[in-house]
């Protein structure tokens, strides 16, 4: 019998990218709820000098196919956190800030 998952319980994937293993600058997040909510952000402000030959070939090329979610550090913080606002009851809120 399949029972409903509670919402406090809801399984998150996350998928990254990185400028390479040396020298780690975030370049992408993607996060998608098993209950269908999803984030995704680019930052436009990694260095890519520092990226490895394999994300130069493969991710870079990828970038930029969803315009408006490219965005500078600070602003991806920011829009994340607000979304998890968003999308967050106060009962939820409150749990989560007195943990």
């Amino acid at each position: 019998m399949n029972t409903p998952r509670s919402p406090w319980k809801t399984r998150y994937f996350l998928d990254t990218e990185f400028t390479s293993f040396d020298a780690g600058q975030l370049i992408s997040v993607a996060i998608v709820g098993e209950d269908g909510r999803e984030f995704y952000a680019e930052r436009s402000d990694f260095e890519s000098s520092l990226c490895s030959d394999f994300v130069r070939e493969i991710v870079l090329p990828q970038l930029g196919q969803f315009p408006g979610r490219s965005l500078p550090a600070s602003r991806s913080q920011a829009r994340s956190r607000e979304l998890v606002v968003r999308n967050t009851s106060l009962t939820q809120a409150r749990a989560m800030l007195r943990s």
